[in-house]
């Protein structure tokens, strides 16, 4: 956490861990709609359960999810006021680096930490995840003339992230923070990185002439001094010639004729089968089909770019179902779904210490899901700030019972589902125990370490660690 961060929550008295009932979950969902939230959230929890129980199908809840703004978030915007360090402007931001206050680190690591954290409790699930995929895409971290602008760039890639790629596309490519990060490689970047992408037929000569056209808008840093405006003079008039998009120059506000450009390249065929493509990569198969690909492509162009309609056509295609349990979450998707799983509540964050702050090293440090499961399910971390389940209340109603009810209790509430015989068997494997065997409050809560083994043991099944 940032020294001014720190200041900032000076005041605030440390907050040990401390314990809430853990809410029940009597029955998973369909398999469909477990399908759909694995894709799209960060992981299970039972309020997503919940959540979608009350919208009335898994469907329906995508269709209030691709509308953020209507989603209340009570968590997200408590956490928007843990780290008063992202509030600040970036002229704010960077005098402070200017004068030795801070350092690029410290605002990409709130950053990170506001960010890890909406993703393990925003109510708004879809955003967050398609918000990863825009910032990947979009990608301007590591470069400190540019770090005054990182928090304004995320605002603008969520503002966009549901809505048409040709706004998305406008207001990535006019930002500061790419003019600041990219130089002179801004439209080679629009070109090979954000649109056509590579061997779609543009030349180097194309690469200029959307850096020409996107040329009026400037930012600078420490000479003459900081500041981001519209330049006309900077703008070059000449005739422009990209993929297709023709503009015969002339004009002393090159404004609407970037605009004009970046629609026609959103808008290109190329453009539309790679984002297809990527979308379907990530929410769909590392390998998707020639038809589903299809699909979304044609829906974003029929829908002029929508984002929203390219994610209902892909969810509508039968290759979607069919996708369940086939893509691994990668180690720090494990970690933040781990967190879900398992119920624990940040708190505001006090110290380095806090849960909130570890979060977002903890998940990029490259463990093993494995170590993972193991030390979060064993409480054996040493973040505090956090609100974890009682044990007691973690436990069926009516015991003693055999241990494979207990397993099937637990597993709901881990990965909402009933695990079958083949997890069962690993997960009582792991205790010594039989599944037949009667087990007691006493044996599991007597010895706390069998009950958060049995947790980790079903957080290492595929049910977990696949989604």
């Amino acid at each position: 956490m940032s020294q001014s961060t720190l200041q900032a929550v000076a005041p605030h008295r440390h907050e040990p861990s401390s314990e809430h009932p853990a809410p029940r979950l009597r029955a998973p969902l369909p398999a469909a709609d477990q399908h759909l939230v694995r894709r799209f959230t960060w992981g299970h929890s039972v309020d997503l359960v919940n959540q979608v129980r009350a919208a009335g199908s898994g469907r329906a809840w995508l269709e209030r999810q691709l509308a953020p703004d209507t989603v209340a978030d009570p968590w997200g915007t408590a956490i928007d006021g843990w780290f008063p360090l992202l509030r600040r402007t970036p002229e704010q931001l960077f005098a402070a680096q200017r004068d030795g206050a801070l350092g690029p680190w410290d605002v990409e690591a709130d950053l990170g930490r506001w960010t890890t954290a909406r993703r393990v409790h925003s109510t708004r699930q879809v955003e967050e995840v398609v918000v990863a995929v825009w910032s990947e895409l979009f990608d301007v971290s590591g470069h400190p003339d540019a770090t005054p602008w990182r928090v304004d760039h995320d605002r603008v890639l969520r503002r966009h992230a549901l809505g048409r790629f040709s706004d998305l596309l406008h207001a990535a490519a006019t930002h500061p923070a790419s003019r600041l990060a990219l130089g002179d490689g801004l439209g080679r970047a629009v070109l090979e990185r954000w649109t056509a992408g590579p061997g779609a037929g543009w030349t180097v000569a194309d690469a200029g002439a959307v850096a020409r056209v996107l040329a009026g808008y400037r930012a600078t840093t420490w000479w003459p001094g900081f500041r981001a405006w519209y330049d006309k003079a900077s703008y070059d008039a000449a005739p422009v010639r990209v993929l297709g998009f023709r503009h015969e120059g002339g004009t002393a506000d090159g404004r609407a004729v970037a605009r004009a450009c970046l629609d026609h390249l959103a808008a290109h065929p190329t453009t539309a089968r790679r984002l297809a493509d990527l979308l379907c990569r990530r929410f769909v198969s590392e390998s998707p089909s020639p038809s589903i690909v299809e699909a979304v492509l044609r829906a974003y162009l029929r829908h002029g770019t929508s984002i929203r309609h390219a994610i209902r056509a892909m969810v509508s295609h039968p290759d979607f179902e069919a996708a369940a349990l086939r893509q691994e979450r990668c180690p720090g998707e494990d970690w933040v779904a781990t967190v879900r799983a398992l119920g624990l509540r940040m708190r505001r964050p006090t110290d380095h210490d806090s849960l909130a702050s570890v979060a977002h090293r903890a998940s990029l440090a490259g463990r093993s899901p494995h170590e993972v499961h193991h030390d979060l399910a064993g409480r054996w971390w040493a973040a505090h700030d956090v609100s974890l389940p009682a044990e007691a209340t973690l436990l069926p109603a009516a015991m003693p019972c055999p241990l494979q009810d207990l397993v099937d209790h637990l597993a709901l509430r881990l990965v909402g589902q009933r695990p079958g015989l083949a997890v069962s068997r690993d997960v009582a494997a792991a205790l010594g125990w039989s599944l037949d065997r009667t087990v007691t409050r006493a044996e599991v809560l007597g010895e706390s370490w069998r009950l958060r083994l049995l947790q980790a043991a079903l957080l290492d099944s595929p049910l977990h660690r696949l989604r």
